[in-house]
Formats: structure tokens, C-alpha cells, sequence
């Protein structure tokens, strides 16, 4: 199941919450910068695996904080530069929410809340990368609640109903 929405991601009622990451263990902008603030076991946990090299494009790491689950995914090999390199790449999101598909269950999850991942800091394209999520998740027995558009302190209706697309 899969619902596109407008609001704050961080005022979700689902259980996890998703974003991208670069794999240098640095979280300084964006959805990631919001993440290390509000979720410090995530940023640690994180930025350990991305020292010893355990934390590779293409990969997930889930991580239980007091109030939500927390799913790093990398999405980016490194910090995006300013020439533009580093950035996102589409196989390695849609590897990361196959990832998230395939292992929601045993990591203690029925519903996750997304940033369009990949398409702001990430340099990506929304129209590129939301046909993937719809492919992976339209059929799932997963919620998984996007918000395409941040609207500060704003919650989103994430009540699904038939035909939420």
C-alpha cells in the first residue's frame, strides 16, 4: 500500500521513518540533518557502521529509538559536491526500499513515512524515482506513507483508502 501526501514527515504516525544517506558518515543537511537532531541513536549507529565500511550504497540499517524505528538507507556513495558528483543513484534507492519490502516484518515494522528520496540534496528527479516506489510498494502489505511536499508542522491525513494513488 502506498499514499502520496503533503505535510511534516516527522509528525508521521507511521512506525518507522525512511530517508537517504551518503555512506561518509556525515548527516549536516536535509531530511538526514532533521534525523541526527531528533533520533542521536540513529546519527551514532549510523555514522559507526559508515567508519568501519559496513554502511554501503545499495544498503539499509535499521535502528529502534524510543518513539520510532529509524531506517538509514544509501542512497548516496558521498557527500554531494558542488559540482554535483556524490549524489543519489536510482538503483541504489531502489535496491534500499527492496530492502525495506523484503525485511519490514522481522524488523519490526507495518508502516513507514519516506522523504521523495534521493530528489532534493540527492540531485535526483521526483518523476524518475516515484514510478520505483510504486513498483515496490503498490502491492505491499507494507503502509508506506510519502510526502512529496515538506510542509512545516502540518499532518498529513495518512488514512489509506481504496485507489490512494
Amino acid at each position: 500500500m502506498i499514499k502520496f501526501v503533503k505535510g511534516d514527515m516527522f509528525l508521521t504516525e507511521c512506525v518507522a521513518i525512511g530517508h537517504g544517506c551518503n555512506c561518509e558518515g556525515y548527516m549536516g543537511s536535509g531530511v538526514a540533518f532533521t534525523v541526527k537532531n531528533k533520533y542521536p541513536l540513529a546519527f551514532n549507529k549510523y555514522r559507526a557502521a559508515c567508519r568501519v565500511g559496513s554502511f554501503q550504497p545499495g544498503s539499509i540499517q535499521t535502528v529502534k529509538c524510543r518513539t520510532k524505528i529509524i531506517v538509514n538507507m544509501g542512497t548516496q556513495a558521498k557527500i554531494v559536491r558542488k559540482d554535483g558528483s556524490g549524489g543519489a543513484k536510482p538503483e541504489w534507492i531502489k535496491k534500499c526500499l527492496q530492502l525495506v519490502e523484503n525485511n519490514y516484518e522481522k524488523r519490526g515494522f507495518d508502516s513507514i513515512a519516506f522523504p521523495i528520496v534521493g530528489c532534493s540534496l540527492g540531485g535526483l528527479n521526483w518523476a524518475d524515482i516515484k514510478p520505483i516506489f510504486i513498483e515496490i510498494f503498490e502491492k505491499s502489505n507494507l503502509k508506506v506513507v510519502v510526502y512529496e511536499e515538506f510542509l512545516p508542522d502540518i499532518k498529513a491525513d495518512e488514512t489509506f483508502k481504496e485507489n490512494s494513488l
